[in-house]
């Protein structure tokens, strides 16, 4: 492999989509010019603590959907897109959020 090339390490849990983005990846000729570059790292199966994303849902079900009705599918939308977008820039809540706790 040529050394002038940057490597990106993607890391995925298992879902099953992402078992098989990662051997489409692997075995297509279309993917060849990321496969080169990319290397592809699962986390250890049943590890939620590992992933951070699951802290982030974990938080959003606790701070926004939790056993609250909402009365169509675009007040949950307007909801989340409001909670999220509190993440569109860093801050502190999502720091700590993403740090490992390991």
């Amino acid at each position: 492999m040529d050394d002038s090339f940057e490597r990106h390490l993607l890391i995925l849990d298992n879902a099953p989509w992402h078992r098989k983005a990662e051997r489409l990846i692997r075995e297509s000729n279309e993917y060849k010019d990321i496969r080169d570059v990319l290397e592809i790292e699962f986390l250890p199966p049943y590890s939620p603590d590992l992933n951070p994303i699951e802290r982030v849902w974990r938080i959003t079900r606790r701070e926004k959907t939790h056993n609250k009705y909402f009365a169509s599918k675009e007040a949950l939308k307007a909801t989340l897109d409001d909670f999220f977008a509190g993440f569109s820039v860093p801050n502190q809540k999502l720091s700590s959020l993403c740090q490992s706790k390991h």
